[in-house]
């Protein structure tokens, strides 16, 4: 795996971190790299659970080149809350992100599209390892 370290603790859904629209950010702010969304019933669960692919309530793994960017709005959480409408309390996300890997450059030179390739093996080969642990694909997955 590229980088560093792995997944961060799961953060409840509310309280991710955004990019504000009031003020500018440089364009390397953001990061690349990997996302988990997981549902938990109990927020303690969440909260005492060390976040990983192989957790059986992942309900969906992702790769981004701008990890703050991309949960600014969400197309599956826009379904999970058509799934378990009122839940929204229920959702978690983790991320694993490269600090050198910059947002901004991650497709416009040739060691960034290695890097954006990279990052795509790494979420095939996650959700390959989930599926074969739990014998199926995590619930939001297509």
């Amino acid at each position: 795996m590229p980088g560093e370290g792995g997944f961060g603790r799961w953060i409840k859904w509310e309280r991710r971190v955004r990019l504000s629209h009031d003020w500018d950010v440089r364009r390397d702010f953001d990061h690349a790299g990997l996302y988990l969304l997981g549902r938990f019933e109990g927020t303690d669960q969440a909260l005492q659970s060390e976040a990983t692919h192989l957790h059986p309530d992942v309900i969906y793994m992702g790769m981004s080149k701008a990890l703050i960017r991309r949960s600014e709005w969400h197309e599956k959480v826009a379904r999970y809350r058509l799934l378990f409408p009122g839940e929204l309390g229920s959702l978690f996300h983790a991320t694993w992100h490269f600090n050198t890997w910059s947002s901004w450059n991650l497709d416009r030179t040739p060691a960034g599209k290695v890097k954006r390739v990279t990052l795509a093996a790494e979420e095939g080969r996650l959700i390959s390892e989930y599926a074969n642990t739990f014998g199926r694909l995590p619930l939001l997955q297509e």
